[in-house]
């Protein structure tokens, strides 16, 4: 049996959530936050296309790493950098610059590797590449003494005689018993004319390193070309070469004095043998490119100088000589393109440009032709050539119009008709 009760159970009131007047009290702050936004949105939508650029990047760059192939791991150069090291002991110096090419970019710090690589295209002729490589080495390492020396001898070669000396003061600075760097200071006094100081480096030189080629080679330009004792050019020649393991430089300098001492046979050998030696140097090859130019045989001397171009399309002289030999041939559209084109690989001679300006002249092309022959003419008589009179001939008397240029220092005895290497 059940009892009833008449009392009423109420739930009992209790406060209000607090959720709810968390709304309340956001509301309207909610709704001023968005009526400043909606007000000032030309403000707002840049950053809200960046997020939103941002996150889509962001999407992107892990599918792309997600599908991107495993990378190949980089080839020790090690072996490379052996290989090449044992090529140039014996001698193999077209073969150790190739190699050192092949693993020069993933040493950026191994300065010793950079100065060799850059010795080695100094010394086979290739001297625009040896350059950019001595400043690569320069910057491997700025304080080897090594580096400054042989940016001062590529710079030497470039024709900038001041930057030279001053590159291979430096490397004397940096460590003043080399006897590299001395051998560089005294070719770059001998640049700039004063061969009594070129003379007190060299002895310096080789008290140091008597077995110092460069001081040598610096020795037999000295000889050759300020004291004209052409005997004892040849012998420091001999000794230089001999020393360097056979460079191409010292070596074609070594032919040249016997062809020019009349010893033909003797000097031809010699770059033949050098050319058998280390194959498409391209010192060499214009060499004996020229050798036959000059002797009529314009088939031979054009097979060396193509093989040349061909692998070597910055060799400036080869595209020269080239040009003479089809110049000769009466190849004229052919020879204004090989004068062009050592003219664009870097060439600052007078000469090349002075055959340039001929070649456009025959062709019917003025405009090109006096500009040529103007440039070459500036290039002539900032340097005193000896072939300023030939130039001033050719700028009085062009047919494309020319005008009277400066009167030129006294020619050397030695000034010809531009035939010159």
């Amino acid at each position: 049996m059940y009892l009833k009760n008449n009392t009423r159970y109420r739930r009992r009131r209790g406060w209000i959530p607090m959720w709810r007047v968390l709304l309340w009290l956001l509301a309207p702050v909610l709704i001023f936050v968005g009526i400043g936004i909606y007000q000032n949105r030309e403000q707002f939508i840049p950053l809200v296309n960046q997020a939103v650029n941002n996150v889509v990047a962001d999407a992107n760059a892990i599918v792309e790493t997600m599908q991107a192939p495993t990378p190949i791991p980089t080839a020790d150069p090690t072996l490379r950098v052996r290989r090449a090291d044992t090529a140039w002991q014996q001698g193999s110096f077209q073969e150790a610059i190739t190699l050192y090419g092949e693993v020069i970019d993933v040493l950026p710090n191994d300065h010793v590797t950079h100065i060799k690589y850059a010795l080695g295209l100094l010394m086979n002729g290739r001297d625009q590449e040896a350059l950019l490589a001595a400043e690569n080495a320069v910057t491997a390492n700025p304080f080897a003494s090594d580096g400054w020396s042989v940016q001062a001898m590529a710079l030497s070669r470039a024709g900038r005689y001041g930057e030279a000396l001053a590159s291979a003061l430096y490397a004397l600075e940096l460590n003043p018993e080399s006897a590299r760097a001395h051998a560089a200071v005294a070719e770059g006094y001998f640049d700039l004319g004063q061969t009594e100081r070129a003379t007190l480096e060299l002895e310096r030189a080789l008290a140091l390193d008597p077995d110092g080629f460069e001081a040598y080679y610096v020795q037999a330009r000295i000889d050759a070309e300020g004291t004209y004792d052409f005997e004892a050019a040849k012998q420091n020649l001999q000794i230089a070469y001999d020393l360097s393991g056979g460079m191409a430089v010292i070596g074609v300098a070594l032919a040249l004095e016997d062809i020019a001492r009349g010893n033909e046979e003797a000097g031809v050998t010699q770059l033949k043998t050098m050319n058998e030696r280390n194959p498409y140097n391209p010192l060499v090859l214009a060499e004996l490119g020229a050798y036959y130019y000059r002797n009529g045989d314009l088939p031979r001397s054009a097979e060396y100088l193509m093989q040349c171009v061909g692998n070597t399309p910055s060799a400036y002289y080869c595209h020269f000589w080239l040009g003479r030999g089809q110049y000769a041939a009466e190849q004229t559209d052919l020879a204004a393109e090989s004068f062009t084109a050592a003219i664009d690989a870097g060439s600052n001679q007078p000469q090349h440009y002075y055959w340039a300006s001929q070649a456009q002249r025959d062709l019917g092309n003025c405009t090109s032709s006096q500009e040529y022959l103007e440039t070459g003419y500036d290039l002539a008589l900032a340097i005193n050539s000896r072939f300023l009179p030939d130039y001033e001939v050719a700028l009085r008397d062009n047919p494309c119009g020319g005008f009277n240029p400066l009167p030129s220092a006294s020619p050397t005895p030695d000034a010809t008709p531009v035939n010159e290497t």
